[in-house]
This record gives structure tokens, sequence and C-alpha cells, in this order.
């Protein structure tokens, strides 16, 4: 089952790691494109090369002979040497060290030499509440409160962090990602927000969130700063199942009675039949191209037309080509519907 999940970690965003780029406008010259994204704790690595898509052309020309090594910067040893799959695909059998610096090298014929590299974020061990916490009631003396679901702790991260909700589609039986997501906190990026949540139905949804929502489009961007100090609600909603709350903290929380704090580090599987939140530990180049390639689909599917004559690049951190190499460390953490104690 562990391969099933690298695999739909690989595919989960699939615009980012296959993304192939124009030839130049004026020239019609192709270029090499390279996109690499390296995983923890993964035991192998991919990479797919090609060359860029020939004017008029609507498919890439994929590499299949070339030199291609990656270099452990920190520990100045030679890591890992890619090896062929055919159409342009590429891998290594290398598990990445978190925190070390990896460049790659590509060579193709004598033409071509192309580098990158990108620092492996730190691996975290992250603390979350599994049965959330009780806040004192407003709405009565009763020192009895409503619980919010389970609590996360992201002080740990000191680098960008995504997050989405991986929905499980009990007609279908597959996962899906779901469309919508909101939250109170201040310091989410708003770059992909689309809209605004009416206050809920139901009574303990009334009482979490009696305001209008900002809804963010599949993903929520939390960049690493001092000011998050303060427990901030997050509501998720999809296609196939039914909302829930989550309550991301960057410092304890008074809690009832105690209530027991696990711990889990990167690669959490989940049970396969069932919902998890799913939060990415990103490096730098990662962070960029995500937000840039997000914000370019988004254009592309929505009415703004002007995206036809947009030629402005994609961020790339490739130097003598296009693409991207970058590194992720992914964390699949369970989640709990809140309960009424009243």
């Amino acid at each position: 089952m562990e391969n099933r999940f690298i695999i739909f970690s690989t595919l989960v965003l699939f615009i980012l790691s296959s993304c192939t780029r124009q030839a130049d406008l004026d020239t019609g010259e192709s270029s090499i494109v390279v996109n690499c994204i390296l995983r923890f704790p993964s035991q192998t690595q991919e990479l797919s090369l090609s060359y860029s898509v020939p004017n008029g052309q609507k498919e890439s020309i994929p590499i299949d002979e070339a030199d291609i090594t990656l270099f452990d910067n920190t520990d100045n040893i030679l890591a890992a040497t890619f090896t062929s799959l055919g159409e342009g695909r590429w891998q290594a059998p290398i598990s990445i060290c978190p925190g070390h610096e990896y460049k790659l090298t590509v060579n193709v014929d004598e033409n071509y030499r192309i580098t990158a590299t990108t620092t492996i974020p730190e691996s975290k061990t992250m603390s979350y509440m599994p049965y959330g916490i009780q806040y004192p009631s407003w709405e009565s003396n009763s020192s009895r409160g409503w619980v919010s679901s389970t609590t996360y702790n992201l002080s740990v991260f000191n680098t960008p962090v995504w997050m989405y909700i991986w929905n499980y589609d009990t007609i279908n039986k597959t996962h899906v990602i779901a469309d919508n997501i909101t939250t109170t906190n201040p310091y989410v990026d708003g770059f992909n927000k689309t809209g605004v949540q009416l206050p809920l139905v139901k009574d303990w949804e009334k009482r979490a969130f009696n305001h209008l929502s900002i809804l963010h489009h599949k993903y929520l961007r939390i960049a690493p700063r001092e000011e998050i100090n303060k427990a901030f609600s997050t509501y998720i909603a999809g296609d196939f199942s039914e909302p829930f709350y989550s309550a991301l903290t960057s410092s304890e929380l008074p809690t009832f009675e105690n209530p027991i704090t696990n711990y889990t580090g990167p690669n959490t599987i989940p049970d396969e039949e069932k919902g998890c939140v799913v939060l990415l530990s990103v490096s730098n180049e990662y962070d960029k191209y995500l937000k840039d390639i997000i914000t370019r689909k988004q254009k592309e599917a929505g009415d703004d037309f002007t995206i036809l004559y947009d030629n402005t690049p994609l961020y790339s951190n490739i130097n003598g080509g296009v693409g991207i190499f970058c590194s992720v460390l992914t964390y699949y953490l369970p989640w709990d519907v809140p309960a009424d104690l009243n």
C-alpha cells in the first residue's frame, strides 16, 4: 500500500511534475526541460527529461540518452546516478537525507550541460491531539463547551507548508481532493481565493463559524512567520464527504481532561478507505513553482483570455534549461469531526 500512496503523492498535483515548455516563440529554438521533485522518505527518486515543445506540435520530445547524477553537497559525495526507464522518464534508487543540499547535473551530448540545486526540508515530528480541544461554553454557565476536531501543531515547520484534504469517495471507491477549503487564520496566502462561504446550518457548525468565510481553491498555503502564535480554525468541504473542522495551532492550548497527544513524522500512511489531511513541507523552489503554476492554471480555467498572450515563463531554477528541481516531505494526518458535549 505504501507504493500506492507514494504514487498518489506524485500525481496529486498532476500539473506540477509533468509540465513541458513551449519553444522560443521568436526563434523556434528548443531547450531542455527537467522536472525532478525529490521526495522523502521514498526509496526512489524520479525525473522527467525532454526537449521543449516545438512550435506547431502538441507533445514534447522525450530524452532517453543522457548522463544524470545527483550529488550530496552536504556530505560531499556522489549520491546517485539516474537510469532511463524510457519515454523521458528516469529513476534513481536512493532515499534522500532531510536537511541536506543536493545538486543535479544533466549532460545531454556536448550541447547541453544543466545544473540545479535544492535543500531538502528538515524532517519534523509534529504533535497532534486526536480528540481536539474543549473551550468553555459561552452560551451557559457550564464549563463544558464544544470540542473542536483534531488539533495540529504547525510551529515545528520552518519551511512553507501546503495543505489540502483528501476525501474518500465511498461510491466510486477512490480518493478525491476537496474542491474548497477555508480558514480563519489571517496569515494564509490568499492567492487562490475563489469566493465566500455562507454561515453554516447545523447547531455546532453555527457555533464554529457564525460569519462569512473565505474559500480557497483546493489548497492552503502557509508561510512560516513569527506572528503565527495563535490557534486558528480550518473548515474543509468536499464533494463526496461531510465537511469537517480542524484546529491548526502553533502553541499548546488549554485542554479538557488531558486529551491524548500523538506524534507523526513524514509519510504517515492513512487508512486506505478514509479521508485525511495532507501536509506538504516544501523547499523554497517547490513553493515558488507551486504558487506560480497553480496561478497560471487558475487563469487558464477562468475567463481571463489574456492568458493566451501571456508569455511570462513559469518559475524555473534550472541552469542551462527550464523546469524545476525541488523537494518535499509529505505528512498524511488523521482528523476527527467535532463533538458537542452539551
